[in-house]
């Protein structure tokens, strides 16, 4: 960032507080990216734009996923190698919540887009590319009656689910507590269960209890959607 903006660094020691678990598919990698730069921008006097942070933010991370609706909030439609970057900002309807069970063991990224196919069958491609305008729209507009539907997957779940201990487990149980829809965030091996707000607590117990059964460690945590982006809290400095 200083050196985006031509300004002298500054001596600084920087304490962080990350409260998003590395490797588990739920995108830690650019919450520090995020967070380090709206914290530059802000000791700058805020030089730059929230979009001019997130181009800087794309160029460090490598790809949009995860730092633009880090930085923008909400749903980011982004399309990949477009030039300029082009992107749709949506926001995830109030009555959407996310419940997600997080295991302590880890599945590096690497790993999981190792195990992806470099082709994919064409019938495949169409089966996903026809769900995900529904997904998106269900998720924007809350008709949740779409989601089962919506969340089908043939490109990335079929081949990395043997990466996750006891994801068929997970997701029966899920699904039979009233989870809407239930898939892999990310690279996982976190879990997420798409909820009707109101109603995830049959889902949290479903899986906390699959959990204790499976003899995995992990947690269980319900995440409201955000569609703010980041922001910058100050408090005020005490002494000198």
């Amino acid at each position: 960032m200083f050196d985006e903006v031509g300004a002298p660094e500054v001596p600084l020691k920087l304490t962080f507080e990350v409260a998003v678990p590395n490797s588990r598919g739920l995108g830690s990698s650019s919450t520090a990216i995020v967070g380090g730069l709206f914290a530059a921008n802000q000791l700058l006097a805020n030089p730059l734009s929230r979009e001019e942070v997130l181009q800087i933010a794309i160029s460090l991370e490598g790809h949009p996923d995860n730092v633009a609706p880090a930085v923008l909030g909400g749903m980011i439609v982004f399309a990949t190698d477009s030039e300029p970057p082009t992107w749709l900002q949506l926001k995830v309807h109030e009555k959407i919540s996310f419940v997600f069970a997080i295991p302590e063991y880890r599945v590096e990224t690497s790993e999981a887009r190792r195990v992806l196919p470099r082709e994919v069958p064409f019938n495949d491609a169409i089966f996903n590319a026809s769900r995900t305008p529904l997904l998106i729209m269900a998720l924007h507009q809350g008709q949740t009656s779409l989601l089962s539907t919506a969340m089908e997957d043939r490109l990335h779940s079929p081949y990395r689910r043997p990466l996750y201990r006891g994801f068929k487990a997970f997701n029966e149980c899920a699904l039979k507590a009233g989870a809407l829809g239930f898939c892999v965030s990310g690279a996982g091996p976190a879990m997420l269960a798409v909820c009707e707000k109101g109603s995830t607590e049959p889902v949290i117990a479903a899986l906390t209890q699959q959990i204790a059964e499976s003899k995995i460690e992990g947690i269980v945590k319900e995440i409201a959607p955000d569609n703010e982006g980041a922001r910058v809290e100050c408090e005020p400095a005490v002494g000198k």
